[in-house]
């Protein structure tokens, strides 16, 4: 068999109902090829769900596990906290009033002074984060390829599980017909309920599989975001933060002279530039954090669903 599976080669599953086994009678069928017997499909089937839960599931919750490590590291408020406070800072600069004179001039000095040092702020709390995201981002490419195939194995051998399901369900319902005397009849019940255990237990593990696959496709897509915006930081809010940094820092010197108007011009293209880039970079934080929530809560859950498939 072979180890691993596209997931689009998984089609829904849809098993029967195990309720219905001993309702109604035997609908006459075509010939069948040999096949089985209900109970060494149900032994089959055992063992597979014990391979699963030895080697599988100790698998995912330890890359769930790694996942979590690599997410907690993920220091996302700090960032948005600086990208708001520039933000506003910038929106808030009152240029015109440089050059009234007196207490108008004086606020005007001091929102340029504000505005120069949450520049500086953002430029070292960036640059921490930029720093912190290349190593992060490899290790999260690795444990999503891990996670990847684990959920693709899974996913085969529930399939593979129920198969074996619908062939002992058949099985079953072929032998209901013929079988008169009470110990088959017996029989027949207790196949019954093993294969409604065995259904349940091949339900828990899709759900777990469900789970797994939703937290691998929110983790590619954040880390995906994650990477975009460190290059917004890198490419375009760092450069412009810069530059405006510059040209607020003569009008802060101790024998700074009323600012001149190309002087303020400076300011304005410089801050216009970077206003930009920054609501640019607060939406795609804004994306970040939901993707950052939810796949908070998917590795949750994927937590739980893994207890009692253990």
């Amino acid at each position: 068999m072979t180890d691993y599976l596209q997931d689009s080669a998984r089609p829904p599953l849809n098993p029967p109902p195990f309720s219905a086994w001993s309702a109604g009678p035997a609908m006459p069928e075509p010939p069948l090829a040999p096949r089985s017997s209900a109970a060494a499909l149900a032994s089959s089937l055992n063992e597979l769900l014990a391979g699963i839960a030895a080697r599988r599931i100790p698998h995912l919750d330890a890359l769930r596990i790694r996942l979590q490590e690599v997410h907690a590291g993920t220091e996302l408020a700090e960032l948005q906290h600086c990208l708001k406070i520039v933000q506003d800072s910038a929106g808030g600069l009152d240029v015109l009033s440089a050059r009234a004179g007196g207490e108008a001039a004086d606020e005007f000095l001091r929102q340029v002074a504000a505005l120069a040092e949450n520049t500086h702020q953002l430029t070292l709390v960036g640059g921490s984060f930029l720093q912190r995201n290349q190593p992060v981002s490899s290790v999260a490419r690795a444990v999503c390829m891990g996670l990847k195939l684990e959920s693709a194995a899974l996913a085969e051998r529930i399939l593979q599980g129920m198969r074996w399901l619908h062939e002992m369900e058949q099985d079953v319902i072929e032998r209901r017909g013929s079988a008169t005397a009470e110990v088959s009849q017996l029989a027949l019940r207790e196949l019954a309920r093993r294969g409604g255990v065995l259904q349940e237990r091949l339900h828990r593990m899709d759900r777990l599989c469900g789970h797994a696959r939703s937290a691998l496709e929110l983790a590619e897509q954040f880390y995906a975001l994650r990477s975009a915006l460190c290059e917004t930081l890198q490419r375009r809010v760092r450069p412009r933060s810069r530059r405006l940094h510059e040209v607020l820092r003569p009008l802060l010197g101790v024998d700074a002279k009323p600012p001149q108007p190309a002087e303020l011009m400076a300011v304005v293209d410089a801050r216009h530039d970077l206003e930009v880039v920054l609501t640019e970079a607060g939406a795609d934080m804004g994306r970040l954090r939901a993707y950052d929530r939810e796949l908070t809560v998917h590795l949750f859950e994927m937590g739980r669903a893994l207890q009692p498939a253990a």
